[in-house]
C-alpha cells in the first residue's frame, strides 16, 4: 500500500500568483493521503532537508494526526526499494526510470499522474513510457477517460512512427489506470452562517440567485466567458430574478481583465458580476456557500478532469458544465446538474495549428487559445439549464443534494485514496511476478506524432464534430450586429488569424440570410482558398452564436 512521495513544492502548492489546477490537485492528494492513508509510515524523496521540513509542515496542515514521515535524498534513490513505490506528481516516468535502472528495473515501481496533456513537454513525457525504461510495474494514473483516450492517441502515433523508422512498433508497457481526482467533502459543507456572511459582504439579496466560476479567468487558456455570459443574459431576461455571476479566479494581466469585465458588461448587463480573488484562502475555502449554482462551460483542450464541478458537488450546488472531456464523468446530465453539448471543427482543419506549434511559430498559449477558439458551446442549451435553475429553487436543491452524495460516494478521498493504495498493491505484484521483457504506416497528416492534431486527438471532447453536411443557420436578423459586437471584444478574435478574413464572416452571413446551407454549400460557393480555415470559421461563429446548427 506504500509508496514514497517525490516532493517538489511547485506540484503541491497553492500559494504561488500563478495558481494551477495540478497545484490545487497536488495539495489535495497529499491532504487526502495524509487523513486517509493505510501506511504507517509516509516516505519523502526530496533533494534537501529544507524540502523534507516543508513536507512535514505541509501534512499538519492537513491533518491533527499526520502518519510518522522518514526522509530519502534525492540522491540515494536506492533507498525507494525498501519503500516499493514511488509516486510523482505528473506524467514524466522515463527520468526516473533511468535513474532506477542503476539499481535494477525491479527495484521500485513508480507512479505519475496525467494532467494536462497538450504541452510539448507532457506529450513528450507520454512517448518517452515507450522509449524509456518504464516497464509493467510502473502506471500513469489517467484522471477520466477523457485524457486516458487522448493519452494513448498520442503514444500510438508516436509507436506507429517508431515502428516505421525502427521496423518495429515498440510496446507500451505501462499501466493506465483511470482514478479521478478527489475531493475533501466534509471541508465543503454547507454553512448558512457563512453564506449569510458572504452575501452581506457583497451586498447580494436573499431573494438573487447566484451563480458561480471558479477557476483561471482565461478566455485562451481556461474557458471562454462568453456562452456563459449569454446563457445567463438569456435567463435574466426569460425569468426577471435578479442573476448575480461571481467569478473567482485570477487574471494573468491586466487586458485580461478588462476583457473579461468589458464582455460582462457588454454580453450580460441585467447580470451582476462580481469578481474575487480565488487565490485567496478564504475565497477557495468558503465562497461555495454564497452560491445557488455553478457554471463552467470549459472549452479548452488542456483541460483533461475539471476538478471544480466536483468541489461544486461536494458543496451541494448543482452544476451546469459543458460536455467536455472529464466533465462528463463527474456531473451526471438531469441527476446532479446540466451538461451542455460541445461542437468541434473537424480533424482537418486543425493541421496547420499543429503544424505552427511543432515548428515553434506559436507558442503553447497561442496554440491552445488558438485551437479553443472554434469550440463552440451551446448557448441555447446553456440558457435553458440556468433558466430552469433560477426559476426552480426545489430543483437546486435536489440536483445539489444529488451532487453532494455523488461527491461523498465517489471522490471523496478516503475513497479516492484507496484506488492509489490498491494500484501500488497491483504494481507490487507485476513487479514481483512478472519477467522484464522488451518489448509501415505514417502518422495522420503527417505530423509529428507527439505535436498533433489537436481536433484529431481530443475529437471525442466535443459532443459532436462538424461535418460538411450539417446545415447552419443564423441565430437571429441581428447577425451582422452581433458580428460587430463579438470582433469588439478582445476575448473574441485574440486567435483571428486562424480564422477566415472578417469579410468572409460576412459574405457566410449575406449567404445564410437567404436560407439555411450546408457546411458544403457554403464552401462551393464561397470558393475560398483555404476551406478548413472557413470551416474553422464557421465553428467559431456557432461559438459566439451568430450561426446555429439547423
Amino acid at each position: 500500500m506504500a509508496s514514497a512521495i517525490l516532493y517538489q513544492a511547485e506540484g503541491y502548492d497553492t500559494t504561488k500568483p500563478k495558481l494551477m489546477g495540478r497545484h490545487a490537485a497536488g495539495e489535495g492528494f497529499l491532504s487526502g493521503l495524509a487523513q486517509h492513508g493505510r501506511a504507517s509510515t509516509l516516505a519523502c524523496y526530496t533533494e534537501t532537508a529544507a524540502g523534507f521540513l516543508e513536507f512535514n509542515q505541509l501534512l499538519r496542515a492537513f491533518t491533527d494526526r499526520p502518519p510518522a514521515t522518514r526522509w530519502i535524498p534525492r540522491d540515494h534513490p536506492e533507498q525507494l526499494a525498501s519503500v516499493g513505490c514511488l509516486y510523482s506528481p505528473g506524467p514524466g516516468l522515463d527520468v526516473l526510470a533511468w535513474k532506477r535502472r542503476r539499481f535494477g528495473d525491479r527495484a521500485y515501481s513508480l507512479c505519475g499522474v496525467t494532467h494536462t496533456i497538450a504541452s510539448a513537454g507532457a506529450a513528450d513525457a507520454l512517448g518517452n513510457l515507450v522509449l524509456g525504461p518504464v516497464e509493467e510495474w510502473d502506471a500513469v494514473i489517467c484522471t477520466s477517460e477523457a485524457v486516458k483516450t487522448a493519452a494513448v492517441r498520442i503514444i500510438d502515433d508516436w509507436r506507429e512512427y517508431l515502428g516505421e523508422r525502427c521496423g518495429t512498433v515498440p510496446p507500451l508497457r505501462a499501466q493506465l489506470p483511470i482514478i479521478p481526482l478527489g475531493v475533501d467533502c466534509q471541508r465543503f459543507s454547507r454553512q448558512a452562517a457563512s453564506r449569510a456572511d458572504w452575501r452581506r459582504r457583497m451586498g447580494i439579496a436573499d431573494s438573487s440567485v447566484v451563480f458561480l466560476f471558479v477557476g483561471r479567468l482565461s478566455f485562451h487558456a481556461k474557458a471562454h466567458p462568453l456562452p456563459m455570459y449569454l446563457a445567463l443574459e438569456q435567463a435574466a431576461k426569460a425569468t426577471g430574478r435578479r442573476i448575480v455571476l461571481i467569478q473567482a479566479g485570477w487574471f494573468a494581466n491586466d487586458a485580461l481583465r478588462r476583457s473579461f469585465v468589458e464582455g460582462a458588461r457588454m454580453y450580460c448587463p441585467l447580470v451582476d458580476v462580481i469578481f474575487l480573488d480565488g487565490r485567496r484562502p478564504d475565497v477557495r475555502e468558503h465562497i461555495w456557500h454564497a452560491a445557488d449554482a455553478f457554471i463552467s462551460l470549459s472549452d479548452n483542450v488542456q483541460e483533461t478532469f475539471g476538478l471544480t464541478p466536483v468541489e461544486a458537488m461536494a458543496a451541494g450546488l448543482p452544476v451546469v458544465a459543458s460536455d467536455w472531456n472529464g466533465y462528463r464523468q463527474t456531473v451526471v446530465e438531469g441527476v446532479t446538474g446540466f451538461m451542455i453539448p460541445t461542437t468541434m471543427p473537424a480533424a482537418s482543419t486543425g493541421v496547420d495549428l499543429a503544424r505552427r506549434f511543432a515548428d515553434g511559430a506559436d507558442s503553447y498559449d497561442t496554440y491552445i487559445g488558438a485551437s479553443s477558439q472554434p469550440i463552440a458551446v451551446d448557448v441555447e442549451a446553456a440558457s435553458r439549464a440556468c433558466t430552469a435553475l433560477v426559476r426552480d429553487s426545489a430543483l437546486r436543491a435536489r440536483m445539489g443534494a444529488e451532487g453532494r452524495r455523488r461527491a461523498e460516494e465517489v471522490f471523496d478521498w478516503r475513497h479516492v485514496v484507496r484506488q492509489y493504495e490498491e494500484l501500488w498493491m497491483d504494481l507490487a505484484a507485476r513487479r514481483h511476478h512478472a519477467t522484464a521483457n522488451s518489448g509501415a504506416k505514417g502518422t495522420p497528416d503527417n505530423l509529428h506524432p507527439l505535436r498533433g492534431n489537436p481536433f484529431r486527438t481530443y475529437s471525442h471532447y466535443a459532443t459532436r464534430v462538424l461535418s460538411d453536411a450539417d446545415t447552419v443557420v443564423l441565430a437571429s436578423e441581428a447577425a451582422k450586429a452581433r458580428l460587430r459586437s463579438v470582433v469588439s471584444n478582445r476575448m473574441n478574435t485574440f486567435a483571428d488569424a486562424t480564422l477566415a478574413p472578417r469579410a468572409r464572416r460576412l459574405e457566410i452571413i449575406e449567404l445564410l440570410e437567404k436560407g439555411p446551407a450546408t457546411i458544403a454549400t457554403i464552401l462551393q460557393t464561397l470558393q475560398p482558398r483555404e476551406p478548413d480555415r472557413l470551416r474553422r470559421t464557421v465553428s467559431w461563429m456557432l461559438k459566439c452564436d451568430i450561426l446555429r446548427l439547423a
